[in-house]
């Protein structure tokens, strides 16, 4: 607690040097023949906001800090509570390639070294620049002393919690300096959503449309890829290395294409190889095998993907259902003709009512609707499943894919040996819940020649072929096109 006390104070006095002592000066009269043509008006570019980061360390968390001198145990709030302010070494080092570069081409300016004789500096100015980034590092190794010695504390959850935090600020300020070095995009890189994830890949990749010969060689050999997962779309880009020095050596990226979210699904394990997977695009029209450096890399991407296509699913299912309520809720009350309520009628105006009324009830029901069963446990993983019951013991591989990847993706045939006549479904293919669908049901029999009862109907993302889908289907069921519970 002392070292971390100590360090930040003199910290925050550097930081006010470096204000007082060059920024500063740079607006003073009497400086402004010592400033070379390619300094002025660049304050911003070489300081960053560095001003907003000394008044949030002078003003509140050094001051934070001190409070926590005889409790150094529960210093982890004080990070806990300031986790957003933090976020601003994000922009300054975002900044500092800028810096770095007006650095290099103005070293050798009068002016700082005039700056540097009046402080009695050793260093020159380009070693304080780097302070900021210095300082946001060394709050983790902080940390991770006083977590070492405080397991059994009271406040030892909120140092772990505090920890996380730091490790996810900086994961977030180095993904953000990739994401600056991409060249080449048209739009805008903030439409796409958070940066969840970013990492160099080897890709093949194998398409349905293109030549013949130039898809084979796409198939056999691999591309250097630099991708970058968006909560709306993965990016592929090249890296190019730069020649330079220091920042001017940092990479930069290529972009090639990018792929949307919504039409993107997953498979998890290619055969031969545990460090690959696949993402494919529209129904496998577009097919890219991604290898990543090792199988933990592999396991985090995956993981993420599988994340987002959950989430997208989730707000498609309560989009359906919020239309649906809203949907079941202007329905009107026809009128009995030729009677009143009041004359015997009474009970069916109330059944109407309560048809009305509950978001359950869906318009054009044939006979008594069945309730769906209450889900089972794991019911929420039906979105990850296999193409069937005898190919998941052949190719043993999961496959994961969107709700709009679902939703268009064309049925594939039932298979000889189990095929087996069923009657005609007859639908309105706008899924369930939109405005003016109107859905008639038949009876029909299921691959095993059971009936399926009334009040069953299509599934609306046509595919639920083998094992547990994202319709909740259990495997075997059926195949695309059957009928399935209507609240699915």
């Amino acid at each position: 607690m002392n070292e971390l006390l100590d360090t930040e104070r003199v910290y925050v006095e550097e930081l006010l040097c470096i204000l007082e002592g060059y920024a500063a000066e740079m607006d003073n009269p009497l400086m402004t023949h010592l400033i070379s043509t390619g300094l002025q008006n660049k304050k911003d570019v070489l300081f960053g906001n560095m001003e907003e980061i000394y008044h949030f360390h002078n003003r509140i968390f050094l001051r934070e800090l001190e409070n926590y001198i005889d409790c150094p145990e529960l210093v982890g709030r004080c990070f806990l509570e300031r986790v957003e302010e933090l976020q601003i070494y994000e922009k300054y080092c975002q900044n500092k390639p800028r810096s770095e570069s007006l650095w290099r081409q103005c070293s050798d300016c009068p002016f700082f070294q005039e700056c540097q004789k009046k402080l009695d500096h050793k260093l020159s100015l380009d070693s304080y620049l780097l302070k900021p980034v210095q300082r946001i590092t060394k709050y983790q190794l902080l940390l991770k002393e006083m977590l070492k010695y405080s397991k059994s504390c009271e406040g030892a959850e909120d140092l772990q919690e505090a920890l996380s935090s730091i490790l996810g600020i900086l994961k977030a300020v180095n993904d953000s300096m990739h994401l600056i070095a991409i060249t080449g995009y048209e739009g805008n890189l903030s439409d796409l959503g958070k940066l969840l994830m970013q990492g160099s890949f080897s890709v093949w990749t194998d398409h349905k449309k293109g030549h013949a010969k130039v898809k084979d060689l796409a198939r056999f050999k691999p591309m250097q890829r630099h991708l970058f997962l968006h909560e709306k779309a993965v990016l592929f880009c090249k890296k190019r290395e730069e020649n330079g020095e220091g920042y001017e050596k940092a990479p930069s990226y290529s972009f090639k294409q990018s792929l949307n979210m919504t039409a993107v699904g997953i498979t998890e394990n290619v055969k031969g190889d545990a460090k690959k997977f696949e993402i494919w695009y529209n129904a496998r029209e577009e097919v890219y095998i991604v290898q990543a450096p090792t199988p933990e890399v592999k396991a985090a991407w995956v993981s993420e993907i599988r994340k987002v296509l959950t989430s997208q699913l989730q707000a498609c299912r309560e989009a359906s259902q919020h239309r649906a309520l809203e949907q079941s809720h202007s329905l009107p009350l026809p009128a009995p003709a030729g009677t009143s309520p009041s004359k015997g009628n009474t009970k069916n105006v109330r059944k109407l009512e309560e048809r009305k009324t509950d978001p359950l009830n869906l318009e054009g029901y044939v006979g008594p609707a069945l309730l769906p069963r209450p889900p089972e446990k794991g019911r929420d993983d039906a979105v990850t499943s296999s193409t069937s019951e005898s190919s998941a013991l052949s190719k043993k591989r999961f496959t994961l894919q969107s709700f709009a990847a679902l939703k268009g993706q064309k049925a594939s045939p039932t298979s000889p040996d189990k095929k087996a006549k069923r009657h005609q479904v007859k639908s309105d293919p706008t899924p369930f819940g939109s405005r003016g669908s109107r859905i008639v049901f038949l009876p029909s029999l299921s691959p095993f020649g059971h009936m399926l009862p009334f009040g069953w109907e299509p599934c609306v993302y046509g595919r639920c072929a083998g094992g547990v889908d994202i319709c909740g289907q259990l495997p075997g069921a059926g195949a695309p096109g059957d009928p399935h519970p209507a609240s699915v």
